[in-house]
């Protein structure tokens, strides 16, 4: 195990020194290329899936089936290919879960988890002035967890391919934001007991585009260091608690996610290079992780490995230290274990999410202190995912 940690590490610096000898001039203050022509999108509307006591397994009963109608969905890095075509990758979830309550008789909330996860291709038609029509269609993933009342299954879990098409209506602000409105559907399948899904929203779009040269010499000329690369050795501990876990995940600042299996103590390298940094405060990095973890009940053993993009927001420059806080989402991640605990994390690929706070110190500031908390989990791609909770890890590291 600490031969792959020595490997890894090898050729992290390897490729720091690579990646740093090919970049004479530092190009970090416009837009990356890749970035050029994406888009985001937020939307908020009402989602419904027409959920019957047909979706329950024989034997079974609902007193109420309660369906709560509020959903989002995120697309997220889409690129805009040419004038009127575009790829979208979507996220579509509702807010709150459908909910089995009072499960022969038991007087208990039983929730339905599922989200759909797609791949459209999407093209625009101009109608004239600001208003645009749209259409997409593409390959979408369904997955929905199992839904027990004690050791039985009450309905049963579900990943299966299927269609996700919609359409609607766009208006054009300006050439970085446009407003939006349409529907999104999903066909149901009869074999996995799945009704099918039907989300009408509302949202915006925002799209990236090439910063202007007088903003690029601007950040350019900025006096304040923001470091290419950094190498970080990382120590994790259950010592104090899960605390600041429970407080990002479940307390009064919900930002953050919890998880069902708990790591006792772990150890982790980490390299990450500077892509993009504004003249103060934001920056973006793209990073890669190995880390061995030991689990709080069994002590299982296991090794993750990610990739990660991470935003960083400086927000206090001193002449002693510069102080950040950061966060990472939806890492790539490969986990050599799935069982740990006794727990079914499910499949060798999952997602690596962390948030932290740090310093850099030293004239360059070449020094650098983090403390952070992480979580895995595979997004509910696969039918299960109880997640694993990560508490603080302390890093060390040095820049350059």
């Amino acid at each position: 195990m600490f031969q792959n940690a020595g490997r890894f590490i090898f050729l992290l610096l390897i490729f720091s020194w690579i990646v740093y000898n090919g970049n004479a001039q530092d190009k970090r203050t416009q837009f990356p290329a890749f970035l050029s022509r994406t888009y985001f999108t937020l939307n908020i509307g009402s989602i419904n899936y027409p959920f019957t006591q047909k979706q329950l397994e024989p034997g079974f009963n609902a007193g109420v089936i309660h369906i709560p109608h509020v959903g989002v969905s995120l697309a997220v890095l889409c690129h805009r290919f040419s004038k009127n075509i575009s790829g979208q990758l979507i996220y579509m979830r509702p807010v709150n879960w459908v909910q089995y309550k009072n499960v022969n008789g038991d007087n208990s909330f039983h929730s339905v988890f599922l989200n759909i996860l797609g791949l459209t291709a999407k093209s625009n038609w101009h109608t004239g002035g600001n208003l645009s029509l749209y259409g997409e269609a593409g390959p979408a993933l369904l997955t929905r967890l199992s839904t027990q009342k004690g050791d039985s299954i009450i309905l049963k879990g579900a990943t299966y391919l299927t269609v996700l098409a919609g359409g609607g209506l766009e208006y054009i602000i300006n050439d970085k934001w446009k407003l939006r409105a349409g529907l999104l559907y999903s066909p149901g399948n009869n074999k996995a007991k799945q009704p099918h899904t039907l989300f009408i929203s509302g949202g915006i779009t925002y799209t990236m585009h090439p910063l202007p040269e007088e903003v690029v010499q601007r950040n350019l000329k900025s006096r304040y260091i923001f470091p290419h690369n950094l190498i970080q050795v990382g120590y994790t501990t259950n010592t104090s608690g899960y605390g600041v876990n429970r407080f990002f995940a479940e307390g009064a600042v919900p930002v953050f996610w919890s998880g069902d299996v708990r790591i006792r103590h772990g150890i982790s390298v980490q390299y990450q290079r500077n892509i993009f940094h504004g003249r103060k405060i934001f920056s973006l990095d793209w990073g890669s992780s190995f880390s061995i973890w030991k689990s709080e009940n069994k002590n299982d053993q296991f090794i993750t490995w990610s990739i990660f993009p991470l935003f960083r927001f400086t927000l206090l420059h001193t002449r002693p230290f510069d102080f950040y806080f950061n966060y990472a989402a939806a890492g790539p991640t490969y986990i050599s274990k799935v069982i740990i605990d006794d727990k079914n994390t499910g499949k060798h690929f999952t997602f690596q999410d962390f948030m932290g706070i740090g310093i850099y110190t030293g004239k360059k500031r070449n020094i650098n202190a983090e403390i952070k908390i992480q979580h895995y989990s595979n997004g509910n791609i696969f039918t299960a995912n109880p997640g694993l909770q990560i508490p603080l890890t302390f890093s060390a590291g040095y820049t350059f």
